[in-house]
């Protein structure tokens, strides 16, 4: 069915560079046919979801003075003991500095702080630096809103500080490092390799992007720690943000989406105060503030305990899959193939060998038959002219999938790869 749209001229600029998603009918055909495995749609584990731990802090916060005013509107910035719970999390977890809550936002899921950001700070032609592959729907809103995408290379370690470096040499002598107003940085797990960025690397990269820019004023870098709290395997690594000694140019965001429930949608940033101020603004002319009721459930669970002893589970629960993923990749891919192995996170990003993974492959196609679907990981990276990316790329995610479904839908996926190579 043809959808009529309108007109191209009384659209604005923004929505006439806005796309479709490209993995929106990667997340639709498994609705549409409940026989298909789906080891592309990046969502956690629908069996883990709190329940009981959210149906008992509502019954304990309606039976509290707090009840009726949850219900309420609440302030642009967010529920003040939530952000007093950020701050002593920031805290207990060695950030340098001492932090307030007025440093602190909360927002509709970390997805809005990154349209917020994005909002206040690009204007078409600005630039923002990416790792490449990075996650694809924040380049779609960058997208959209005129910015000139430029990916820096990584590995499992995160971005290669040598590649930055280059990078920004580059746009030094082109002068492009004057309309570089983002870099962006999965720092932990990230998606969709699952990578994650060293100490020794956060170090070098700060280094290097303050030899070159002008961190605070004309460029900032978001931070986004969405997955850090999934952290399953080995010792904890410290922000980034941690060399921010003065809250100047780092954007921390992160989310309770990942470590209790996407249906709360609940995420917070900790910015520095001369972007903070234009974000509220522009957060307040959005929805005067996100959900109050949703962000006192939050504090409720952390105050009680109960997100704690959730966070524990999950990261029990995802070490578990994350192997079992790993172990069907040894069993089912071909020799040669490679995965960089997740300490954290939901993502296993693989790599075959001569085998082209997109998404009008014969591989794809053959995976299609067999009712399993991967992301491509051509979906990835960014769209830049005259720079040729990889094609043997896929995400996987062991995160909504049940462990037998992870199996079977390894299974599959090794007949497909064995029939193309074949």
């Amino acid at each position: 069915m043809n959808t009529p749209r309108l007109p191209k001229h009384l659209l604005s600029p923004k929505a006439r560079r806005a796309t479709d998603p490209l993995i929106a009918w990667l997340l639709r055909m498994p609705l549409e046919d409940p026989q298909i495995i789906s080891l592309a749609a990046g969502f956690v584990d629908q069996q883990s979801l709190p329940v009981e731990e959210v149906a008992e802090c509502a019954k304990e916060l309606f039976s509290s003075n707090e009840g009726k005013s949850s219900l309420q509107y609440g302030t642009t910035p967010g529920y003040l003991p939530l952000r007093e719970d950020l701050c002593r999390m920031f805290e207990s977890q060695g950030v340098s500095k001492r932090i307030s809550p007025d440093d602190i936002v909360l927002t509709g899921g970390s997805q809005q702080l990154l349209h917020l950001v994005t909002d206040v700070l690009i204007n078409e032609g600005d630039i923002v630096l990416v790792e490449d592959p990075t996650y694809y729907v924040y380049t779609g809103t960058l997208q959209a809103a005129g910015a000139k995408v430029v990916g820096v290379a990584l590995d499992e370690n995160g971005i290669i500080p040598d590649a930055l470096d280059e990078k920004l040499r580059s746009l030094s002598k082109s002068a492009g490092i004057k309309k570089l107003k983002l870099v962006y940085l999965m720092t932990y797990f990230q998606n969709p390799t699952g990578a994650t960025l060293t100490w020794e690397r956060k170090q070098k990269v700060y280094e290097i992007l303050t030899k070159y820019c002008d961190l605070g004023r004309t460029t900032f870098v978001i931070e986004d720690a969405a997955y850090r709290e999934l952290q399953f395997e080995g010792d904890a690594i410290q922000y980034l943000k941690s060399l921010d000694t003065e809250n100047r140019s780092v954007v921390l965001l992160g989310s309770f989406s990942k470590s209790f429930s996407p249906g709360l949608r609940v995420g917070f940033g900790w910015l520095p105060p001369q972007l903070l101020v234009h974000v509220m603004r522009q957060k307040g002319s959005e929805d005067f503030g996100s959900s109050h009721f949703c962000q006192h459930l939050i504090h409720r669970a952390i105050a009680s305990g109960r997100y704690s002893r959730h966070v524990r589970m999950l990261k029990a629960l995802y070490r578990q899959k994350a192997n079992l993923m790993l172990k069907s990749v040894a069993e089912r891919f071909p020799n040669g193939a490679e995965v960089i192995k997740p300490r954290g996170g939901m993502f296993v990003w693989a790599s075959l060998p001569g085998v082209n993974t997109g998404f009008k492959s014969s591989l794809f196609k053959e995976a299609l038959k067999r009712k399993v679907l991967y992301v491509p990981g051509e979906f990835c990276y960014c769209r830049e002219p005259r720079i040729r990316k990889p094609v043997n790329k896929m995400r996987l995610t062991f995160g909504m999938v049940p462990e037998q479904n992870i199996i079977e839908g390894m299974r599959r996926l090794g007949e497909a790869v064995q029939k193309v190579l074949s």
